[in-house]
């Protein structure tokens, strides 16, 4: 009898203690900047989706949701957090999935996950960690192709799967909250991701279109049989850099961390990114 009494004790204890621990899933102020890179036959595509969500809720079946927009623009579903377990509605739905559960631990299977390639369930956890992000510890969960961060989401994008299935492979550029960068982990700080500049439009990656290496320590190059007229580098911020007429040209000086390029020529505007490290 006492075995009985004791097993619920211990699992009330254990909700208690993860409950104080544990990091919510972010519902006001915050920003995701998602990319996809479609690597198809005729050449590379990177498409930027930008999700935000400003603490409007709403009530769906008696129970309560944030709205989740594409930034300045259309409602695209709702989310809820419930003690690590975070559920999305679709837009025109009222069935919600399962899109993150923090409470999984190594070795365990997830299924039925909200994503636009749900039949590659399920995700198996590789191995859990914990990282310090904005001065909180914060529960890092591995899968084979990514990570999911409390209190951030997945590395490959806020409603992408850990999973590089064809020719697509999904990243987590920015995320924000309270005008905190959050991630990338290495440029946390004071902060919004940008919503404009350098990643508001899609980006044409031809085959005679290319930049070498990326990442880079010390000098980029730009492999283009167009005439370049001048190169603008912003940062994850948004905010201008510096401007290069020469290439290849020099960025040793530069912090660590994501560039976005603009590089006008004769033909017109190209935008791309890069990896400083």
């Amino acid at each position: 009898m006492k075995k009985l009494i004791l097993l619920p004790f211990l699992f009330i204890l254990f909700t208690i203690s993860y409950s104080q621990n544990y990091i919510s899933f972010p519902d006001s102020n915050v920003r995701w900047v998602n990319e996809t890179i479609d690597q198809g036959p005729t050449g590379t595509f990177i498409y930027y989706d930008k999700y935000c969500a400003n603490g409007e809720d709403t009530l769906i079946s008696a129970k309560t949701y944030t709205k989740i927009n594409r930034c300045g623009g259309t409602y695209v579903g709702a989310m809820r957090d419930t003690l690590g377990k975070v559920y999305f509605l679709p837009k025109d739905s009222l069935n919600e999935s399962l899109l993150y559960d923090f409470t999984v631990n190594q070795g365990d299977s997830i299924n039925n996950t909200y994503n636009n390639f749900s039949s590659f369930n399920p995700l198996v956890v590789l191995f859990v960690d914990s990282v310090v992000i904005s001065g909180s510890q914060r529960k890092r969960i591995h899968f084979q192709n990514g990570s999911w961060i409390e209190g951030i989401g997945s590395s490959t994008g806020l409603f992408q799967p850990n999973l590089i299935p064809f020719n697509f492979i999904w990243n987590l550029i920015c995320m924000s909250q309270d005008s905190t960068i959050l991630y990338p982990i290495a440029q946390q700080g004071v902060g919004n991701c940008s919503l404009t500049v350098g990643i508001d439009e899609t980006e044409d990656k031809g085959s005679n279109f290319s930049i070498f290496p990326n990442p880079v320590s010390d000098q980029l190059t730009i492999n283009t049989s167009e005439i370049i007229q001048e190169i603008l580098i912003y940062n994850i911020l948004g905010s201008f850099v510096k401007k290069e007429y020469s290439n290849p040209f020099i960025v040793k000086e530069l912090k660590n961390g994501i560039y976005f390029l603009k590089i006008k020529t004769v033909k017109g505007m190209r935008h791309t990114r890069f990896i400083k490290e």
